[in-house]
């Protein structure tokens, strides 16, 4: 290769490099390649999980609490879920690698979609430490070899943290392990912005007042749930309780917090409480409110409802899907993943179809495990127009469900 040639590969190279970027997750999880040509965003109706997409090749990244022991275990939990809710699946291809460092296991499936025909879909797990690292791609079976490489660059690309910030020498000796794991778990599901989670981190590495009383911080924890304070009352509650004095200009939450115009439904068996954004009307279902609770506004709804008979999230969602796949047309899979509700365990599939009003939708189905044998599931549909707006909002009210005795 001449010198003239290799300047040229080189200045090629460089370009190809600068027009990548990067994204960083919010909550300081992971960084990952984005290549020239895709898009990067938070997930908006899912805060722990990232969106790069370029036309109708997209991947989803996250990394959350999980149960699994193994990447393995994790898969196949998912897999028996998408199997389910996955027009003519077919398993195409296992195989296991190394993804962010860690031994992952990955499968390559297929789905016949009512409107774009087959689809080729491929997800790698991985464990470390009570966190799921979850990697899904897509694209139409037309285009998925097109993609195959940035798909694997993205994979190949990520970069986990070790759960925040670097701690300092003192700062390891003084936090509370279990504190900072709580507060990962928080950050994970999307209660806290970055930077609440950057200083709250800060704040426990630090050691925090030992004079604070527990008792006191849970029951406020209790009142600032159930919405007596709001959440500005609720930041200068626990800064003084902490011995931190009052905030000179507390974050913003993320999450809906009730005072500050959201009303605060109650399920009458206090089995859960949730905020009713302003402008929607909450609607109890069956005799007393047994069903749950409908939240409306307009043709946007949700409905919130206990639910029995189911061993995982994925289950509540296999079992209710079927009833929606029968009335509603052409109705396909978005997204499907696992995540965490705080601090429960949880999984959602996103539909879009034409409801049986002739209206195209973006229809959301997730399974939260509340306690025991017990199970919420949350519905929601909204017009496909004002999807993006208005999952948002059931973002935020699904951040906002409180179970009994939290």
């Amino acid at each position: 290769m001449t010198g003239k040639t290799m300047r040229g590969a080189l200045l090629l190279l460089g370009a190809a490099a600068s027009a990548q970027t990067t994204y960083r997750d919010p909550s300081g999880r992971f960084t990952v390649q984005v290549p020239a040509g895709w898009q990067a965003a938070q997930a908006p109706d899912r805060p722990d999980t990232a969106t790069i997409s370029r036309g109708k090749a997209s991947v989803n990244l996250s990394v959350g609490a999980t149960q699994d022991t193994s990447p393995k275990d994790a898969l196949s939990s998912y897999e028996r879920g998408i199997s389910q809710n996955c027009p003519g699946f077919q398993g195409l291809e296992r195989s296991a690698f190394t993804m962010a460092g860690l031994p992952t296991a990955s499968l390559k499936f297929s789905c016949a979609d009512p409107r774009e025909g087959q689809v080729t879909m491929s997800v790698a797990m991985a464990t470390r430490s009570g966190e799921l690292v979850f990697f899904f791609a897509q694209a139409p079976s037309s285009q998925y070899d097109a993609s195959k490489r940035d798909f694997d660059a993205i994979r190949d690309s990520l970069r986990l943290s070790s759960g925040g910030a670097a701690p300092s020498a003192a700062a390891k000796s003084a936090g509370n392990p279990q504190q900072l794991a709580a507060l990962q778990k928080a950050c994970a599901a999307g209660v806290f912005t970055a930077d609440e989670c950057a200083a709250k981190r800060a704040a426990l590495a630090g050691g925090g007042n030992p004079g604070g009383n527990p008792q006191q911080l849970a029951a406020l924890q209790k009142a600032c749930a159930a919405g007596v304070f709001t959440a500005d009352e609720c930041a200068a509650k626990r800064a003084a309780l902490s011995g931190g004095g009052n905030p000179a200009a507390p974050a913003p939450s993320n999450a809906p917090q009730p005072g500050g115009g959201s009303q605060v439904y109650r399920d009458p068996r206090g089995r859960f409480s949730v905020a009713v954004p302003p402008g929607w009307t909450a609607t109890p279902q069956g005799q007393g409110g047994g069903d749950g609770v409908q939240i409306s506004q307009g043709s946007s709804w949700a409905v919130l409802s206990p639910f029995g008979g189911a061993a995982r999230p994925d289950e509540v969602i296999n079992q209710l899907a079927g009833q929606f796949q029968s009335q509603y047309r052409n109705l396909r899979i978005v997204s499907h993943a696992p995540f965490q509700l705080g601090a429960h365990d949880a999984a959602f599939t996103m539909y879009s179809g034409t409801n049986p009003k002739g209206v195209e939708v973006s229809l959301v189905i997730s399974g939260v495990h509340a306690s025991g044998n017990n199970y919420l599931a949350m519905i929601s549909s909204v017009p496909a127009a004002q999807a993006e707006a208005i999952n948002q909002v059931f973002r935020d009210i699904s951040l906002s469900i409180r179970f009994a005795g939290e």
